[in-house]
Order: structure tokens, then C-alpha cells, then sequence
């Protein structure tokens, strides 16, 4: 799902969008001149390798979102939660599959190696 920054408001605007198992819905508003927040739930199950065993089990997600995105360049300080878009256009599913692979980086262990 893509939205223009031209067309975000002060207004919450809803979203919903889903790739295989995994949902991602919530709200986008603009923040400031230069900020639009992004607010909301990745939920879902998704095929992943145990870090420790490497049996394949379904990890389940269930994490809050809140970060902000920028059209264009965005330097000031405490910027890290700044998604840094550069062509006028909010991508929420790039948004979904940036934190659904930043979870999968994480250690995760299936239910058998996640009891020792």
C-alpha cells in the first residue's frame, strides 16, 4: 500500500495491508512539516529456521510499530526511528517487510530449544 506524503494530514488516515500470514494495520498522520507517524500492529505467523537447532517452526509476530518517515533526507538529532523515503511516496508494505525482517534477524529459538 503506497501514499502520497503530499496527501497526509494532520488526520489520521487507516491502513491495512498484508503480505502472506503477516498483517501490518494501523494509522499514518502527519506529525510536523517534514515528519508523518506511523503507528500500528505487525501480526502474523511466518516460516523461520530455529537459531539454535535449525528445525524450521512458525514464529509468531505480534509487535507494536511506531516509527516516522520522512520525504527525503532527515538529519537532526534522535533520528533512528526515521524511515527515510525519496520519491514522494509512503510505502507501508516496505515498511511491513523492513520490521518483519528485523524480527527474523533477532535470535529466535522453535518451543523445543526455547525450554532448555
Amino acid at each position: 500500500m503506497e501514499i502520497l506524503f503530499r496527501k497526509i494530514s494532520s488526520n489520521e488516515i487507516h491502513f491495512d495491508t498484508k503480505f502472506e500470514e503477516i498483517r501490518f494495520l494501523g494509522i499514518v498522520k502527519r506529525e510536523s512539516k517534514d515528519l508523518v507517524l506511523c503507528k500500528g500492529d505487525l501480526k502474523g505467523n511466518v516460516s523461520h529456521t530455529c537459531d539454535r537447532c535449525g528445525d524450521d517452526f512458525e514464529l509468531v509476530i505480534d509487535e507494536k510499530i511506531e516509527l516516522f518517515a520522512s520525504d527525503g533526507s532527515y538529519e537532526k538529532e534522535n533520528s533512528l526511528d526515521i524511515i527515510e523515503f525519496y520519491d514522494g511516496i509512503l510505502d507501508l508494505n516496505m515498511i511491513m517487510h523492513s520490521e518483519l525482517e528485523a524480527l527474523k534477524s533477532d535470535y529466535n529459538y522453535c518451543k523445543k530449544c526455547n525450554t532448555k
